[in-house]
């Protein structure tokens, strides 16, 4: 089958889902409708298919959970564009920010926010003990490079100053351990934008602080004289947990500026994936290579291990493998080679010879080899939290 193909992810993400329940959901379904089969027959049959979705996820588990990761991912850059066309006035879009949250004033810093607006709610998970919207508004005849990081600095410091202005009530053990999740949002309208800014102004705004998740800056500009948005919409890719933060920056900016729908049709500047995926292929050719490629990861991963040395650390593809004593494990990381700087995943199970849990004090050793071992490459290491 050709149909559907990966440019439209969302669909083939929730379709992958509706296959592999359906094909068993279904005829438990239909024989459970068919009165002509004796109970006991019924049950019988009901309790074989349960018993082999199970098994059937089981098995698969790996490479479904590799597919959605991919197809959100995906979905997020199918659906992000380095710059919009937007027709609304200053005016409009400051009114619309008026609706949201309660006005603050801006703190000492030059230049100072001509609007700061800010919003809490509470958490509804385990993850986060409450959730903070913070937009700020700036207005410049110019904006070149030197004033555009200003006016980032006096963003960041406002926003730095309301935190925890508010606390959500009746938070449970856990909601009180988590972190406050906050995004700021700004807006920066400009009659005129230097050219050379304006030629990297989507690098420059994306290239800001935060994880997205817990933490996210999400800048805005507005180039009055070209009518021309510029911010990050590459979404982050939510898997049901913990709501990424900086979609809600998002969100709110395509209410405010697009009155709730981004233009992305005939909208050509779109954002590449990191890595290239052929969006032309069908979902079925995409999970039938997906199957095959990590089978043979884990075979090469496998004839990797078998091959290393204790305390050795092997590097390939954004992944750092190291084997600690008989047992190895893979870990995902980040490099940023113009920063030096390492982010290390979560070290927190074996994959060789078999998947097992890591004692503590083997993740504290191994961390701290990890570290060392960046450290003589001149690089900084940091670890993900949950490690």
């Amino acid at each position: 089958m050709k149909h559907p193909k990966l440019k439209n992810a969302l669909l083939c993400r929730i379709l992958t889902y509706v296959v592999v329940l359906g094909g068993f959901i279904a005829p438990i379904v239909l024989i459970a409708c068919i009165p002509a089969i004796n109970d006991m027959i019924k049950l019988a049959l009901i309790i074989t298919l349960s018993v082999g979705l199970i098994v059937y996820i089981v098995k698969n588990f790996v490479v479904l959970m590799s597919m959605d990761v991919m197809l959100a991912s995906l979905h997020c850059y199918n659906t992000a564009r380095t710059q919009f066309p937007f027709a609304k006035s200053p005016e409009k879009i400051e009114k619309r920010l008026r609706r949201y949250g309660k006005d603050c004033k801006a703190d000492g810093i030059y230049p100072q926010a001509h609007m700061i607006r800010y919003s809490f709610s509470s958490p509804f998970t385990i993850y986060s003990k409450g959730i903070e919207r913070i937009a700020l508004v700036y207005h410049t005849e110019f904006l070149d490079k030197e004033k555009y990081i200003a006016i980032a600095n006096s963003a960041k410091s406002s926003s730095n100053a309301l935190s925890g202005r508010k606390r959500a009530l009746f938070l449970d053990s856990s909601q009180k351990r988590a972190p406050l999740n906050r995004v700021t949002v700004m807006f920066i309208f400009a009659k005129r934008v230097d050219e050379a800014l304006l030629s990297n102004l989507y690098k420059t705004v994306s290239s800001q602080d935060g994880d997205g998740y817990k933490i996210a800056f999400v800048p805005c500009v507005i180039d009055l004289e070209k009518r021309v948005c510029v911010f990050n919409c590459l979404r982050e890719p939510y898997f049901g947990y913990a709501y990424p933060v900086k979609n809600r920056g998002i969100r709110l900016v395509r209410k405010c500026v697009f009155g709730g729908k981004l233009p992305l049709r005939n909208n050509p500047y779109r954002v590449e994936p990191v890595k290239k995926t052929d969006t032309e292929q069908s979902l079925w050719s995409f999970w039938h290579a997906t199957k095959k490629e990590l089978i043979t990861d884990e075979k090469e991963a496998k004839k990797r291990f078998e091959s290393m040395e204790s305390s050795q650390i092997i590097l390939k593809d954004d992944m750092l493998y190291i084997k600690w004593g008989s047992k190895g494990a893979c870990v995902p990381l980040e490099t940023d080679e113009e920063k030096r700087t390492v982010e290390v995943g979560s070290v927190i199970a074996w994959d060789y010879p078999k998947q097992n849990t890591i004692s503590k004090k083997d993740i504290a050793d191994m961390e701290r080899l990890i570290f060392k071992y960046f450290q003589e490459r001149g690089f900084t290491c940091t670890f993900d939290d949950e490690s």
